[in-house]
């Protein structure tokens, strides 16, 4: 399982174009890449994730955000892995270990009516600009990224 949380930066339209149009402020996502280690210890730093079917999810993967026709508008990475406690039921009891890489993506144009997320090898589901500053997404083994429930929530002793 794969969660993903993010956060981004409202826009304006302060700025103008050579033409005179307003343009859109570029804006940030910055995140945490959730992914369920398979049997909750954490000896290696979040390695060993290969075995699970995340081979491709490590320090340095790239963090990609489209716009809605697929035009790539800015990249990041993800940065060191480390455990944490999420939660993922109405008790902090529900909890269970995930490895949690974050990351930041700057100066993503804004103006396009939803945008996309890609981790490595694996695209996401669209997003609004509004949904950036709480966006979760959630992969269970290799494919594609999803919305997570919105009970998820890091546990209190990440």
């Amino acid at each position: 399982m794969l969660l993903l949380a993010s956060c981004g930066a409202d826009v304006d339209t302060n700025t103008s174009s050579e033409a005179g149009a307003p343009q859109p402020r570029p804006f940030n996502v910055a995140g945490t890449l959730l992914v369920k280690n398979g049997d909750g210890t954490s000896g290696d730093g979040c390695q060993g994730l290969k075995s699970l079917g995340h081979g491709d999810l490590s320090s340095g993967t790239p963090v990609t955000i489209t716009d809605g026709s697929g035009t790539k508008l800015a990249s990041g990475l993800l940065g060191p892995g480390t455990f944490v406690d999420v939660v993922t039921g109405a008790a902090a009891k529900d909890a269970t270990v995930m490895c949690a890489f974050p990351f930041m993506v700057k100066g993503i144009r804004g103006g396009s009516a939803d945008y996309a997320i890609g981790i490595a090898r694996r695209s996401g589901p669209a997003f609004s600009k509004r949904q950036a500053d709480s966006l979760k997404l959630l992969v269970s083994g290799p494919g594609k990224v999803k919305m997570a429930p919105s009970r998820y929530r890091l546990g209190p002793n990440s």
